[in-house]
């Protein structure tokens, strides 16, 4: 899978969980048992995780999270720009394009680093 492979890599620099709870009930509820939800999160994840309670619809349409019931995905280039998203279950195409794109930015953040331009 693809996030296995992408954890080893050198230029890889950190997966974020966010947890989500806009509903203050729900919210509640989720932060009552989040020991045992820390049981099920790996332990070198547990710096990463975020349980959160704000409120995103001011940056849902803009981030293409039309769908509050589904986890959505992110890659991020190291200038904090979104360079592919996707929701639900993917795809083999679409894990494909993921990497795909994976293996562009990484070949761009090389080159910046060597003192070429990134696009």
């Amino acid at each position: 899978m693809f996030l296995k492979r992408v954890r080893t890599h050198p230029h890889s620099r950190r997966q974020t969980q966010i947890n989500l709870q806009e509903n203050p009930l729900k919210s509640f509820l989720v932060s009552m048992f989040i020991s045992s939800l820390r049981k099920q999160v790996p332990p070198e994840h547990h710096a990463t995780y975020l349980l959160s309670h704000q409120s995103l619809e001011y940056l849902r349409e803009p981030m293409g999270m039309t769908n509050k019931h589904v986890g959505y995905v992110f890659l991020v280039d190291w200038r904090r720009k979104i360079r592919w998203a996707g929701c639900s279950w993917a795809t083999e195409d679409e894990e494909e394009a993921l990497r795909r794109c994976a293996h562009v930015l990484v070949e761009r953040y090389r080159a910046s680093k060597a003192g070429g331009k990134a696009t």
